[in-house]
């Protein structure tokens, strides 16, 4: 009598269609049935163990010879709730059992729910610690038994450490190198700007590490949400005023406005902001990300303006940028918390921005355009470097203000008590960028 095991469909698949087949109608086939049906998760490949399957040979020391791990790790295969876990992530045998293997066997799920959340959690753990060089065993410390209970510290993980990462490096490691490469008067061609500010693998384990290590999962997620919770608004941040933001921004430049305050038809006020602490003022007062501009400002030909109503209360920030003839175009126009925009208030900035266009409206623009250039000709042209990167690096209070409003605090201790050069010195950063540096000028073609 054939014995009847549950199969999830993959007797349509053509090659186990042909290894069933294979087996007849006798005890072979009812063998081969058994054994799909015991190990589900081995789909097709199930065929390569035809003959220790006729044998009635151990089928689970087979399969751990060829994949190199534990019969106890095979037979943990033996479920069918993780046959549909893993039918669902579609995850390898392979990378399955190496899970499997690396997890005390008192911590496997038991259930299809826990199985769909030991593959999610596992798989997270798996590329922080192939990439960015974390320990599987920090990451899981404090472990209680309900992978689901990991699972909303595991979504999206690996990104948002990716994301710090490689921004932790553009930022402050690459202005570093730029730096060395000017002193040496070598200027990379702007098609290979972006390679020198994406880490390496090395390098981004080296970061990782650095970062979290011996950090648990929550604790890293922890650091990576914060993170992205204050990098539109710094001065948001519960420490932003022991860590004296605001007097990193009033070393930064102050620029000429664009023109005086002047009042819309429709009576809203349009002013005109110069400087990083107009910029802290609006942004504060607004709840959105004016602030990540204080630098860009102070070096790029755009300008910021507020549309406010008769009293002074802010309605919409906006950002105009010359186009190619210097005729002002709004660039980006938000309301409160990044709000649709006020109906008024941009009728208001329409008018301005023709009305400065058209000359009704006196505006400095040439003015402000030259001092701008002056001010980059005084800490170092804007290069093709500064222009990647998005602001000028050659600003010492520049380099600090990105490092302390948007790094230090998420760094592990003393980093957030450090100015930016000591914490690249005693990491090791600072050696790094001068060797990575160093590379780049040897490599250099000489004269013949």
């Amino acid at each position: 009598m054939q014995l009847e095991l549950p199969l999830f469909g993959y007797e349509t698949r053509p090659d186990v269609r042909d290894f069933l087949r294979a087996g007849g109608d006798g005890e072979r086939q009812v063998r081969r049935r058994q054994a799909l049906g015991v190990y589900p998760v081995l789909r097709g490949g199930i065929c390569r163990f035809a003959d220790t399957i006729d044998a009635g040979a151990p089928l689970a020391a087979a399969i751990a010879r060829v994949h190199g791990t534990r019969p106890a790790t095979v037979r943990a295969l033996r479920r069918s709730d993780l046959a549909r876990a893993q039918a669902r992530w579609g995850l390898r045998l392979p990378k399955l059992l190496e899970f499997i293997d690396a997890t005390p066997p008192n911590w496997l799920p038991r259930d299809f729910d826990g199985w769909t959340a030991f593959l999610e959690v596992q798989t997270v753990v798996h590329r922080l610690g192939n990439e960015f060089g974390l320990s599987r065993t920090d990451l899981l410390k404090g472990f209680r038994g309900r992978w689901q209970d990991q699972c909303d510290a595991a979504d999206g993980l690996a990104s948002e450490v990716e994301d710090f990462v490689n921004e932790l490096y553009c930022d402050v490691v690459g202005p570093e190198i730029f730096r060395v490469l000017r002193r040496h008067g070598v200027v990379l061609p702007k098609d290979q700007i972006g390679d020198r500010l994406t880490p390496s693998d090395a390098v981004r384990r080296m970061l990782g590490r650095l970062l979290f290590a011996g950090k648990g999962l929550r604790a890293v997620a922890e650091t990576v949400w914060s993170r992205s919770k204050y990098t539109d608004n710094p001065l948001a941040h519960p420490k932003a005023q022991s860590r004296d933001l605001d007097g990193l921004l009033r070393r930064l430049p102050r620029w000429k406005p664009l023109s005086g305050g002047v009042e819309a038809p429709n009576g809203l006020c349009i002013v005109p902001l110069a400087g990083a602490q107009a910029l802290a003022e609006e942004s504060r007062a607004m709840e959105h990300c004016i602030i990540r501009f204080a630098v860009r400002l102070g070096y790029r030909a755009m300008h910021a303006v507020s549309v406010r109503a008769p009293a002074g209360f802010p309605l919409v920030t906006a950002m105009l940028v010359p186009d190619d003839d210097g005729a002002l175009t709004l660039c980006e126009c938000r309301g409160a918390g990044n709000i649709t925009p006020d109906p008024r208030a941009r009728r208001a900035l329409s008018w301005y921005i023709a009305g400065v266009n058209d000359g009704r409206i006196a505006a400095d623009v040439a003015g402000v355009e030259a001092d701008r250039r002056a001010r980059a000709r005084l800490v170092g042209e804007e290069d093709a470097a500064t222009d990647e990167v998005g602001y000028n690096f050659h600003d010492a209070d520049a380099r600090e203000w990105v490092f302390q409003a948007y790094y230090a605090p998420f760094l592990p201790a003393p980093a957030a008590d450090s100015d930016r050069a000591e914490w690249l010195r005693r990491t090791g950063l600072a050696d790094l960028a001068r060797d990575i540096a160093g590379r780049i000028v040897a490599a250099r073609p000489t004269a013949a």
